[in-house]
């Protein structure tokens, strides 16, 4: 439990630290000033320098004006038209080279001599084959690497408003799905998926609590396909997502400071029906139920006219809960540098955001953050990385939970009572309970704090004294999340009107209290949860060259436990011992073999470990005689992978070997009056499976990267077939045998998937014209090939062979034009009436019934794509980046925004069109078989694009900046969700509860500025 002082005025308590926000902001930056001042204190005293000078170009052969270099002393200089430049340098001393758009280039000069002549500064593409690509726990050089890598580099992810790593990605990978499922400030949440799956995020290489903002990151490299990823065992099976952190690099210190306020308005916001419309619709709801209408022309016309809002009350439930937007700061500060023998680099942030909620108790988050990694040579053959990151998150709230408080506002009816009589006097009603107005302005609040600590050690070993090429990598980690949650809950004084027939006529208003004020005079804990990982690995590597020949090879021993239940008891642990050989002839031809020996605990005895294979292959054939001298082709690689790994990520259950009982206490009468006697009773909830064995995905992968046109345009292309066997359900429940604690897990489904993915670049500059397109598209089905279901008489019941994603349900036919028409049809789903919904009879026995159910469409897209542009022009720059999906479909059935029955609120749109342009069928306040379930009917093509964000920038130049005493200043706005296009007007397709039963998703402005020194 945390321990926090208060003040107390009346019933409601402050966090102490809440008044002081600013002054912790202000001792946050005081501290990192501190740590800038006392890592790399730059000497005074006068030392020996030279002049160097050269010319900078980029790597398609441009002069690059503009460019800011820097010496260890902290003195700038900048390239001129021609890229020429010249600046002063110790005889011992580190020179870089920095731009946006560019990757950091560092001049080595060392006792007076340096590389006089031309420095290439390689640009940020969508495809570096120069680059070492990465794996899990290393890297690989790229002509040996016969993996599928994706790198997206930090400057890209930077440009957008939101700070959140998982939007600032979307659209940015082919076949990488990234949808937002919630947005409540601090507990925005995503789904991350590929091909199906969620993916494996790791934090440099090791699952990691993701607690970052998107200045700290350098790259984030995306690995697919085995070959990529079997190292990691069963963890990388679905795909793994590594974001690395910047680290220090050689070369001066570098401080940076950004600020940016952000302002957000809901993409969208369903308005509700006012008293008088809402009246007419249930009057017509009842009628088309075959029932009275309730409301008389008298009430309509009060609701109307507002001539008496006590007995006719009229209440904006959105109006009087939310404000019209949110608003959000961040600002981070870093240090970075070093030498060759110790770089550090170190990151203190924080962002906060206030919610909509109009309310004293604002919904309020606020997150501090810091990060530091040291990389530090202790002996000529060893060297430690250190990585320390830590979080302080504290979440404010009224007392109502967020989506309690959204349901209410769209369920209860504006009409159902007044707020308020008087000043002091808070009305409600036995049926509907709640009192929005009380419960937003006094019922007190939530408060909930998340502390996280992590730390990465890794010792590295050069053991070329032993045998030239041999290294040791021994790391563990270790990651704390705790969560303490206090409450204030105020019960105040309810009141009922009550409306009490007179004699002669007419009624008197009766104020009956119906509960009494319980007020919490002090904070309350509400619960605490911890979770732990940890990660230990040991790698023993062996890199040769010799004439045409290369080996690297590896062998490591990784152990992954996770603690991820409150009480401890769900502990998930991964052991795996792996072997990997890549063999390369002639930098063209390499072959890789990959052994991953996986263990797991959701298993038993000879079926915990299982061996798991990977053969991989590349062939550059840019290096071929035959195409070596094309002017059009820069470099053209060839590439394939087989290989399986364990896929139990998907399985949940960690102790499907055992028996399960639970005890509860049963009541039974005594026999003397109502007297009951309590006892207790055991009952089985689940029956033992243990004798069940790993599921394997095997994925088939073949790959072509090419850089063509004079390294100004960049593909890589896949193609993915994956086979998913043995995987575990239960099949089909038996009720008549107990049900599901009686029925055992078994190794049946099976399924196959193929997926074509497509990522394109162009980039070139000009002059002092920049500018570059990329563009990617994924495609992916999968298919069950074996699946666990009952014999079904009809073939065309079988799911056998359909897709994983199918929505099954009936084949709408209009509606019934008549009472009559519904009475005279041969449709046995429920009772029918005027304007219900007609299904069509598809399998030809002359009834219509559940047995007419087909697949109608698929819930997953089938194709993911996005788009993005950068166009610089001297000190200006803009970027673009925009996202879509397709092929897939939104189910509307079940939804409450659009199938609606008792009395609760209704839309304002209830009586548009669906968003597919189908009318609504039949109003109704007791609910509909016939209609409320899935039929083509309630299908919507999925289809959207979105403007994800929008940046323009500009950038200082660095001979005006340096006037100020900085090296850099960019001046920046942003935009986020600025448009999207989909056949959805009241809803968002990414998230269509979002506005309506949840918080909603918002378009972002932004302003900001960066400075670095």
């Amino acid at each position: 439990m945390r321990n926090k002082m208060y003040v107390f005025t009346k019933l409601t308590q402050t966090p102490f630290y809440k008044m002081n926000k600013d002054r912790i902001i202000v001792l946050m930056l005081f501290a990192f000033f501190g740590f800038t001042l006392s890592v790399n204190a730059q000497n005074n005293k006068q030392v020996e320098t030279i002049d160097v000078s050269g010319s900078v170009y980029s790597d398609l052969g441009e002069p690059l004006e503009g460019i800011l270099i820097l010496n260890s002393n902290g003195d700038v200089s900048v390239s001129d038209s021609i890229g020429a430049f010249t600046i002063k340098a110790k005889l011992v001393d580190n020179i870089a080279f920095e731009s946006d758009g560019f990757k950091r280039t560092i001049l080595r000069v060392n006792a007076g001599l340096y590389a006089d002549g031309n420095v290439v500064m390689q640009r940020l593409g969508f495809l570096n084959p120069d680059d070492d690509v990465d794996i899990p726990f290393g890297k690989i050089n790229a002509v040996s690497s016969t993996g599928s890598v994706i790198r997206i580099s930090g400057d890209q992810l930077e440009k957008h408003p939101s700070g959140q790593v998982y939007e600032a990605l979307t659209g940015l990978i082919p076949g990488l799905q990234v949808r937002q499922t919630g947005s409540r400030p601090g507990l925005e949440t995503y789904s991350v998926q590929y091909h199906g799956n969620s993916v494996t995020v790791l934090v440099d290489g090791i699952p990691m609590t993701q607690n970052l903002g998107l200045l700290e990151i350098d790259e984030v490299v995306f690995m697919r396909g085995a070959s990529a990823t079997a190292f990691m065992g069963e963890i990388g099976s679905e795909g793994i997502l590594d974001i690395k952190t910047k680290r220090g690099s050689v070369g001066p210190r570098k401080i940076l400071i950004q600020a940016e306020t952000n302002y957000g308005f809901p993409t969208s916001m369903v308005d509700m029906q006012n008293s008088y419309n809402y009246a007419q619709t249930i009057n017509n709801s009842l009628i088309s139920d075959g029932l009275s209408p309730f409301y008389d022309q008298g009430a309509l016309d009060a609701y109307k006219d507002h001539t008496d809002l006590v007995r006719y009350p009229d209440v904006d439930y959105r109006d009087l809960v939310y404000r019209d937007m949110v608003t959000r700061q961040q600002y981070t500060a870093q240090v970075s540098g070093g030498t060759e023998d110790a770089k550090y680099f170190a990151n203190f942030s924080y962002n906060g955001m206030q919610g909509m909620e109009n309310s004293p108790d604002q919904r309020t988050n606020e997150d501090f953050n810091f990060r530091t990694n040291l990389d530090i040579r202790l002996t000529d053959y060893m060297v430690m990385d250190l990585g320390l990151m830590g979080s302080y998150a504290d979440q404010h709230s009224p007392q109502l939970a967020t989506g309690t408080i959204m349901s209410q506002v769209t369920s209860l009816p504006p009409n159902a009572f007044p707020l308020m009589l008087g000043d002091s006097i808070y009305i409600t009603s036995q049926q509907y309970g709640r009192n929005m107005k009380y419960e937003m302005e006094e019922a007190g609040y939530a408060d909930q704090t998340d502390r996280v600590m992590s730390i990465n050690l890794g010792l590295n070993f050069d053991l070329s004294p032993i045998t030239k090429g041999l290294a040791l990598s021994v790391r563990g980690t270790g990651d704390v999340w705790n969560q303490s949650q206090l409450g204030l809950n105020n019960d105040g004084d309810e009141y009922e009107l009550l409306f009490v027939p007179i004699d002669g006529g007419g009624d008197s208003m009766v104020i009956n209290q119906t509960a009494w004020a319980v007020p919490q005079l002090s904070p309350s804990s509400e619960g605490t949860s911890v979770r732990r990982r940890y990660n230990f690995s040991s790698l023993l590597s062996y890199n040769k060259i010799f004439d045409d020949h290369a080996i690297d090879a590896g062998l490591i021993a990784y152990l992954y436990k996770y603690d991820f239940s409150d009480n401890n008891v769900d502990r998930f642990v991964s052991q795996s011992f792996n072997m990997r050989t890549n063999y390369t002839y002639k930098k063209k031809y390499a072959a890789e073999l990959i052994l991953n020996y996986a263990g797991t605990n959701k298993l038993l005895d000879d079926n915990q470990y299982k061996l798991f294979p990977t053969l991989g292959a590349s062939w550059i054939i840019s290096e071929e005689d035959f195409i070596a001298e094309s002017s059009k082709i820069d470099y053209l690689k060839l590439r394939g992978s087989w290989g399986q790994q364990g896929y139990l990520s998907s399985f949940s259950n960690y102790f499907s070997f055992l028996d399960d009982w639970s005890i509860t206490d049963l009541d039974k009468l005594t026999g003397v009056g109502s007297t009951t006697a309590s006892t207790a009773t055991s009952y089985k909830t689940q029956t033992a499976s243990p004798g069940l064995d790993w599921p394997v995905i095997s994925t088939t992968n073949i790959g072509l990267d090419a850089v063509l046109f004079e390294k100004k345009v960049s593909v890589q292309m896949d193609y993915f077939h994956t086979k998913k066997s043995e995987l575990i359900t239960r099949g089909v429940t038996l009720d008549m045998a107990g049900g599901d604690p009686y029925y055992t897990y078994s190794n049946q489904n099976a399924e196959d998937g193929n997926a074509l993915e497509l990522g394109l670049s162009y980039n070139n500059h000009k002059g002092n014209i920049r500018y570059s397109i990329g563009a990617n598209v994924g495609y992916f089905k999968a298919i069950r090939t074996e699946y666990a279901e009952p014999a079904y008489t009809n073939i065309e019941d079988l799911r056998e062979g359909d897709a994983t994603d199918a929505i099954y349900g009936l084949v709408d036919n209009g509606l019934f034009a008549s009472d009559a028409d519904a009475l005279a049809s041969n449709q046995y789903i429920g009772d029918i009436f005027k304007d219900d919904i007609i299904y069509k009879d598809v399998n030809n026995d002359g009834v219509v019934d559940t047995r007419d159910i087909e697949v109608l469409g698929n819930s997953v897209p089938r194709i993911n794509y996005g788009v993005n542009v950068l166009l610089a022009y001297k000190a200006i720059s803009l970027y673009v980046n925009g996202a879509g999906f397709a092929g897939y479909d939104i189910n509307l059935s079940g939804n409450s925004q659009y199938q609606i029955s008792s009395f609760d609120s209704r839309p304002a749109s209830m009586y548009e069109n669906l968003p597919n342009g189908n009318t609504q069928p039949r109003l109704t306040v007791l609910g509909s078989d016939n209609n409320y379930r899935t039929s083509r009917y309630w299908l919507v093509p999925g289809n959207f694009f979105r403007l994800e964000n929008i940046e323009l920038a500009y950038n200082l130049p660095a001979r005006f900046a340096q006037n100020w005493f900085i090296n850099t200043a960019k001046v920046f706005v942003r935009g986020k969700n600025i448009l999207v296009l989909s056949k959805f007007e009241n809803s968002d397709p990414e998230y269509i509860d979002g506005g309506y039963s949840d918080y909603p998703l918002f378009k972002e402005y932004s302003v900001g500025v960066n400075l670095s020194f």
